[in-house]
């Protein structure tokens, strides 16, 4: 160019460099400005794909599509051929869905299972948000993560499949991860600052999308659950019946939370022990196995969720008695006004881990709305068993006045009591005073074998009465001493003295098959009933003195002619 320019005069080779220059300068300008439109329209091109995808994003419904479209498009605007997306969100219910492009089915298979699962689905909880590894087969490399045990068989399955360059961006929003998005290439690349942005971005949206998911599904489960509840309140409100109320939450129950097992216990009172009322798994009022969880909620008074190593957490709450089949097992407490409580225990004996901390809560809102309805039908069942006792006691009572035959009349208030109550034993020990005992004179359902039998006073729970002048009651008779067995299948008892005046003429004893029968409701009617039949004893008992002095000469002793005419 020097030799050219030398050929020419000054005056016309001066001109002809400055021409040069400045063609040099526009050219170049013209590259740099071509080069920057095409960079922009790159990254125009790639946010408008970035605005497709978060549109395609918000209107799928399918994880796979989801998946699909996030790979295929960050992909498109990479220029990359290669990669792999994991979305995964939290609970059991959660989605666990991954997608591939451009890796041999063997590395599919190796990021499918543990542990490089895991170790992808937490990566935004170890790299951050984004981590690039520009070669995989620097040395250096591996030195640098030699803290991370997972970290080398990561690094294998990458360079295995002939993999040099990797970005991983971390689905993380506000601390939950949603899985990982990953872009690699089989030649060393170096991702521009601008490209680095834009995969944040890609990942803000896909982690969004998810947590929307996640939060839309939540919002329709809480409005199920609220409809449920809002059903079961109305259904439990429209019956006063105790065992269709338990039939109605035993349905509900099972299909909100799945579980295999369910039962309903109650106090009586305040201090009264705690009583099945309902138990599903047999359909009978046995104590359940578990049964003693359930008397740790009630002295607790707090719900109780074991959700696997059943038999060494009930042990380790000093909790004896239950059930080794049983898997999974909650408690939650039934407060009423009066002070009284129950509980609502679930349980499945196949599978731990059945219920979450979700379900609990639904559990015990489930309770709180129960808690109303039971109350009023324990109330009106009460108010209705109270009136018919009544109804009996007047009735009896009735009856028992117009029977002036002693034995007749303890022969047939023992067949009415367990009539009339429901009882499953009954039987009337009248007071000899010669002998100072008492002497069972009548029974029903005992068996005709127990007639003579004698309490000294004291002796057992009709002894005691007879002996105090008061009811005594034993809801548990296998843990009380003081009761003398007479039938073997008794599981709770009460006696009840019959006084005249200020004399016990004898005892009434009635005993169940059930623990826990005997309420102070019960024992007011039965002990009303006792007077009034104290009362008409004794006038029986006057009525035949009178009888037989009518009959009998009082200065012979010898019957009268009147007593041989009749």
């Amino acid at each position: 160019m020097d030799s050219f320019l030398l050929l020419w005069p000054p005056h016309i080779a001066l001109p002809i460099v400055v021409a040069a220059c400045v063609l040099a300068l526009v050219v170049e300008r013209w590259l740099h400005r071509r080069a920057e439109r095409n960079r922009a329209e790159a990254e125009a091109l790639r946010f408008s794909n970035l605005h497709f995808l978060t549109r395609a994003l918000s209107e799928s419904g399918d994880v796979k599509k989801m998946a699909e479209e996030t790979l295929e498009r960050t992909l498109q605007m990479f220029s990359a051929t290669e990669g792999y997306v994991l979305l995964k969100t939290p609970g059991p219910q959660g989605i666990n869905h991954s997608y591939a492009k451009g890796y041999s089915a063997a590395t599919l298979t190796r990021l499918s299972s543990a542990p490089l699962r895991s170790y992808l689905a937490s990566s935004a909880e170890r790299w951050g948000n984004l981590m690039v590894f520009p070669d995989f087969r620097r040395p250096a490399l591996t030195f640098t993560w030699q803290r991370d045990p997972l970290f080398k068989e990561f690094r294998n399955v990458f360079t295995a499949e002939g993999l040099r360059s990797l970005v991983v961006v971390g689905l993380q929003i506000k601390e939950r991860s949603y899985g990982a998005l990953l872009v690699s290439s089989r030649a060393s690349r170096t991702f521009e600052s601008s490209e680095l942005r834009l995969m944040l971005a890609i990942g803000n949206q896909v982690s969004a999308a998810l947590q929307n998911r996640c939060l839309s599904q939540a919002v329709d489960r809480r409005n199920e659950e609220l409809r449920i509840l809002h059903r079961v309140g109305e259904a439990l409100r429209a019956t006063f019946d105790l065992e269709v109320q338990a039939e109605i939450l035993q349905r509900e129950v099972r299909g909100l939370v799945g579980t295999t097992t369910f039962s309903l216990a109650f106090q009586d009172s305040r201090d009264g022990r705690l009583e099945t009322v309902y138990a599903y798994e047999d359909g009978s009022r046995d104590k359940p196995k578990a049964f003693g969880l359930s008397e740790y909620v009630l002295r607790t008074r707090a719900p109780l969720m074991i959700t696997h190593k059943f038999l060494e957490e009930a042990r380790r709450l000093g909790v004896a008695s239950v059930d080794p089949r049983i898997r999974t097992w909650c408690g939650v407490p039934i407060n009423f006004s009066d002070g009284s409580m129950g509980v609502m225990a679930v349980a499945d004996t196949k599978h731990e881990h059945t219920l979450n901390e979700e379900k609990f809560q639904l559990l015990q809102v489930l309770a709180d709305e129960a808690a109303v309805a039971i109350e009023n039908a324990r109330l009106f069942q009460r108010e209705h068993r109270r009136t018919r006792h009544l109804a009996l006691l007047n009735e009896l009572g009735r009856k028992a006045m117009a029977i002036l035959n002693p034995q007749e009349l303890v022969t047939k208030i023992c067949q009415q009591i367990r009539i009339a109550f429901s009882y499953d034993l009954v039987r009337l020990g009248l007071f000899d005073s010669e002998r100072g005992e008492l002497v069972v004179e009548a029974q029903d359902g005992y068996g005709s074998e127990v007639l003579g039998r004698s309490f000294k006073l004291g002796e057992g729970l009709a002894g005691i009465a007879a002996q105090t002048g008061e009811p005594v009651v034993a809801n548990s008779i296998r843990e009380d001493e003081r009761y003398v067995p007479l039938d073997a299948r008794a599981q709770s008892a009460l006696s009840l003295p019959l006084r005249y005046q200020n004399d016990t003429v004898g005892v009434l004893s009635i005993e169940s098959f059930r623990e826990q029968n005997f309420s102070e409701q019960d024992v007011l009617t039965l002990r009303s009933l006792a007077d009034n039949f104290a009362i008409a004893y004794h006038n029986a008992r006057a009525y035949q003195s009178a009888q037989e002095q009518a009959v009998t000469d009082s200065l012979t002793g010898l019957k009268t002619h009147r007593y041989f005419m009749e």
